[in-house]
């Protein structure tokens, strides 16, 4: 029995320590085992956004003197659907390769040692469209050939390393371009953040009316040598919308701007123009879309806390804040331009759509231009009226505030002394044509010229840069700057813009007269339908659309620019008027010129025209549709009027009745709408009037010869 033990003994030892050497082995071998840990990918912001430029392979074992070329290396990079070479090579070509001992690029061709091979890739090439980092920094790297470093020989692998180490947009990447971004956001995800998103409560949504608490993410980029006691210029780079919770250097990345604003090059253009000590890059991430020509979200008034609590925590001058937009950010921008009177210095746009509806007081119709008179008779547009966003005043050229006779939805006169240049490609048949209708308006109605520039966008960049430059810089009444790319081309590779934009400041607004054209606009009694004025759109049945003829002497108060639906037929007619109005008539704007007390529970608001025959619906009133009808589950949301106490806070009152009166005098039992004279008497629940300090007229009121647009001035009560 001991012996039969003992032999179990001596197997048992004689297999633990087959196994011990076994396993002991197996981990000399993974020790010494040379071979690819990572690949980082190496790029820059080039005009087609984030481009690869290299990648830095990382080995386990020193490569001191390796014999690495191109040919021991298989690269497979992503390539865009459209594609111009514009030198000699290919996507992908390997360019140069060397020994470095950190993971970037060298212009000595590396120090021949350290861990890594970086691997030079071609890139004379242009994507058609801006590319997304994830894609176009994705690379995959196969050692294809054995490898030696002195004694140590790396073999050949069919395995293939990326640059994708998780999921999809986990990428392994390196960019100088971008080096200085700090990133707040509430989703840092594998990408990290310096801090949490702007946060900002109750911010109010146009088109529905609706309030909501925003957390806006965005990418924020100071001067190296930033200092407390310095003075910077800002510039805010708004991108097309995107998903929400995007990090925010997907928007650094979208673009080629930030990167240049951001660079050497304009922190010196913006020291050397304006005499301050730099240029803070701000990039918010844009994520709920503009409704075309509906109004802006609960987002934008987000977005205008954040630039204001910028501006004050890094001793912003006003006189130099810029704006840099494409597509739904470029509206961001001339949105502002409207609320805040020469906010911005200057600003910059791409491909920017839609210029703006502001006495929009309908439902949305796709059958306008074939159903010209079938307007709805309710709002369905909810200005914004916060004074904080929108400005109840705008400067004249001393810089002084105006508040008399301010229209904040006079869009056409507000902008025409600001700085604007606007880029976009040929076929981008919506912006052209929105800017070709400032064209003709101010054309007819002032006689200032409004020139607009075609050029070859697939030219060479020098040529390219010559010529626009040469627009910008040329004498003009106005500096707004259409320019039109033709033949395709990237509409970013010019420098002749960002060098533009920031040679502007506020002053130079504040001093240019603003076009005389803040009264009614009236059509003129000859229509000119050329083929020149004719619009790209057509309506329903195919007829052919063109732009209004002005009448001279005329302003731009009560037009509305087109609504277009992405295709090539027009939604509304251009310079339409709101619901209820004659297109044919000219109306006057009608001004409040007091409100005064009624007993307690009534106010007379004076207006300076005659209000008889005032069109005027309640909150909780059904929408009146198209042709008569109430439209299915949409009630008006707000009253015409917001009460305010003595400290500014709003009182929750409820209207019980409006009409009209020639005197301050409440009318037992009287219909609503009904009266005559230019008194509105607005009669409230029993004793409302004791805690009501001001209002605010909040919703278009308008008859048949007059109306008055909301302003978010507040009236106080006397």
């Amino acid at each position: 029995m001991r012996k039969y033990h003992y032999r179990i003994f001596i197997i048992v030892a004689l297999l633990l320590c087959t196994l011990l050497c076994a396993c002991e082995s197996l981990a000399d071998t993974n020790e010494i085992t040379p071979g690819i840990q990572t690949v980082t990918a190496l790029g820059f912001v080039d005009i087609d956004g984030a481009k690869l430029q290299g990648l830095a392979v990382e080995y386990n074992v020193d490569l001191t003197d390796a014999d690495v070329s191109a040919e021991a290396f298989s690269v497979k990079v992503y390539t865009p659907k459209s594609l111009e070479y514009l030198g000699n090579g290919q996507i992908g070509d390997i360019t140069a390769v060397y020994v470095h001992d950190t993971a970037a690029i060298s212009p000595e061709g590396g120090t021949g040692h350290g861990h890594y091979v970086i691997i030079e890739l071609f890139t004379d090439w242009c994507a058609g469209v801006e590319m997304t980092y994830t894609n176009s920094l994705n690379a995959r790297v196969t050692q294809v050939k054995d490898l030696h470093a002195g004694e140590i020989t790396i073999p050949a692998q069919d395995k293939a390393y990326s640059t994708i180490s998780g999921g999809k947009k986990d990428v392994r990447f390196s960019i100088p371009d971008i080096a200085g971004f700090q990133f707040f956001t509430d989703e840092p995800g594998s990408l990290g953040a310096n801090g949490p998103a702007f946060v900002q409560a109750n911010c109010f949504s146009e088109i529905t009316g609706k309030y909501a608490d925003e957390h806006l993410a965005y990418a924020l980029c100071l001067p190296e040598d930033y200092r407390e006691d310095g003075s910077y210029a800002l510039v805010s780079i708004d991108n097309p919308a995107t998903a929400k919770g995007t990090h925010p250097l997907i928007s650094v990345l979208q673009t080629r701007v930030p990167a240049v604003m951001a660079s050497e090059w304009a922190q010196e253009m913006i020291r050397q123009h304006e005499g301050v000590d730099g240029l803070i890059v701000v990039v918010p991430v844009i994520t709920e879309r503009v409704d075309n020509n509906g109004g802006t979200t609960a987002e934008y008034e987000a977005l205008v806390h954040l630039w204001d609590s910028l501006i004050e925590t890094y001793h912003v001058d006003r006189n130099y804040v810029y704006g840099v937009g494409q597509s739904v950010g470029g509206m961001e921008m001339l949105e502002t331009n409207r609320n805040r009177d020469n906010f911005f210095a200057g600003i910059l746009l791409y491909e920017d759509q839609w210029l703006q509806t502001y006495y929009m007081d309908t439902t949305y119709k796709s059958d306008f231009a074939a159903n010209a008179h079938a307007e709805a008779t309710a709002p369905m547009h909810y200005p914004r009226v916060d004074a904080y966003i929108t400005w109840d005043y705008h400067l004249d050229t001393e810089g002084k505030k105006i508040f008399e006779g301010h229209d904040p939805r006079n869009y056409y006169y507000l902008v025409s002394d600001d700085n604007i240049t606007v880029l976009h490609g040929s076929e981008n048949g919506e912006s052209r044509d929105g800017w070709n209708e400032m064209k003709y308006l101010y054309a007819d109605l002032t006689g200032c010229e409004l020139e607009m520039l075609e050029i070859d966008g697939s030219q060479e960049v020098i040529s390219l840069n010559e010529q626009i430059q040469a627009y910008l810089n040329r004498e003009t009444r106005l500096n707004i700057h259409p320019i039109s790319l033709l033949n395709g081309g990237l509409i970013r590779k010019s420098d002749a813009p960002f060098a533009w934009l920031l040679a502007r400041s506020r002053q130079e607004e504040i001093a240019r007269e603003k076009l005389d054209l803040n009264k009614p606009f009236e059509r003129a009694d000859e229509q000119i339908q050329t083929e020149e004025r004719q619009m790209v759109f057509t309506d329903r049945d195919g007829n052919p659309l063109y732009y209004l003829t002005g009448k001279s002497g005329a302003g731009t108060q009560f037009y509305n620019s087109f609504w277009v639906n992405t295709n090539t037929v027009i939604d509304a007619l251009p310079g339409w008027l709101p619901a209820g109005m004659d297109k044919e008539t000219v109306v006057t704007a009608a001004s409040i010129l007091s409100v005064q007390t009624i007993n307690d529970n009534a106010l007379a608001v004076l207006y300076d025209k005659d209000m008889t025959g005032v069109q005027l619906l309640l909150a909780g009133d059904e929408v009146i549709g198209y042709f008569g009808g109430t439209m299915e589950d949409q009630q008006i949301l707000f009253p015409p009027f917001t009460f305010y106490d003595q400290a500014g806070q709003e009182v929750n009152v409820d209207i019980q009745n409006i009409y009209v009166n020639s005197e301050p005098a409440v009318i037992k039992e009287m219909p609503r709408q009904s009266g005559e004279g230019a008194y509105l008497i607005i009669e409230l629940e029993e004793s409302a009037v004791k805690s009501i300090a001001s209002i605010v007229q909040r919703t278009t009121i308008y008859n048949a010869e007059h109306m008055s647009v909301p302003d978010a001035h507040c009236y106080p009560i006397k």
